[in-house]
């Protein structure tokens, strides 16, 4: 909420398209939505069913909801990657593939987690039911994790390319700086999903420590989309203080003006 705050009032970043103002709004509301579906949820297993650990899953609004939400959630944020790779190097074939990939992984994480929902409403005496809620939740973590490696991995390639195809000092400094951006917002819902992926093949599906992770894995790509947006005004402020100091300094030397040629023939003609 803070970070949306700081998004829309901020005159640095009034002049983004639309689509970025939309997309900002859409996963703020996703993730309000998922949040309430996470405090019922809290409320349901700490306070009205206290004292049965076997509650904390939750059998109506926490994995009908939030899996879903959170496969939306994270979805809309590998969109955005996607689209920014494939703008930033729309001339290279590989990246315009890689963005494509990106996009496919993306919703196949998504109808994995939806479908997971589905199945996790359906009666527990549904005969096919235990494996389809295995097979959609490999789906789901193991595909948000691909997807953000790739994109981890293809942003820091793409800066690095950049700052070795800069000449300019305060450039590169801006892309050291949005280099680690990259890696430090990327390392949280990569390591985030990897924890809830090992949790969930070390453990039983029912067990309590994947709760934990999952609870606040949609909340966090919702901020790394906001602290990616909201990064850029840093950027440019830094750019425009380069740019303000930058100046030229020349040598101030006095030299004797030039004689012309009517006063050099007077000084021959008066010899």
């Amino acid at each position: 909420m803070v970070q949306t705050y700081d998004y829309f009032c901020t005159d640095a970043l009034a002049d983004d398209v639309i689509y970025l103002k939309v997309l900002v709004w859409f996963a703020f509301v996703v993730d309000q939505v998922r949040s309430m579906a996470v405090t019922a949820s809290a409320w349901q297993s700490l306070v009205v069913a206290w004292g049965n650990p076997s509650n904390f899953l939750g059998k109506v609004i926490f994995p009908v909801m939030t899996v879903p939400l959170t496969g939306l959630e994270s979805c809309v944020v590998q969109i955005f990657f996607s689209w920014r790779i494939w703008t930033l190097r729309n001339d290279s074939k590989v990246c315009r593939l890689i963005a494509v990939l990106i996009s496919l992984i993306a919703l196949l994480q998504l109808s994995a987690a939806v479908v997971r929902g589905v199945v996790c409403a359906q009666p527990p005496s549904t005969a096919r039911r235990p494996y389809n809620m295995e097979i959609t939740a490999k789906l789901w973590l193991a595909g948000t994790f691909i997807c953000d490696f790739i994109i981890v991995a293809t942003m820091t390639c793409l800066l690095f390319q950049a700052k070795l195809e800069s000449s300019f000092n305060a450039t590169r400094r801006v892309v050291d700086r949005l280099i680690i951006v990259t890696l430090e917002t990327g390392a949280i819902t990569l390591t985030a999903t990897l924890v809830q992926l090992i949790f969930y093949f070390r453990y039983p599906p029912n067990s309590l420590q994947q709760v934990g992770v999952m609870y606040i894995l949609g909340g966090l790509y919702s901020n790394v989309l906001l602290s990616i947006l909201n990064g850029r005004k840093r950027a440019r402020r830094q750019l425009a203080e380069t740019s303000h100091n930058f100046s030229l300094h020349f040598t101030d030397q006095s030299l004797p003006p030039p004689r012309s040629s009517s006063s050099h023939q007077d000084g021959l003609q008066s010899k």
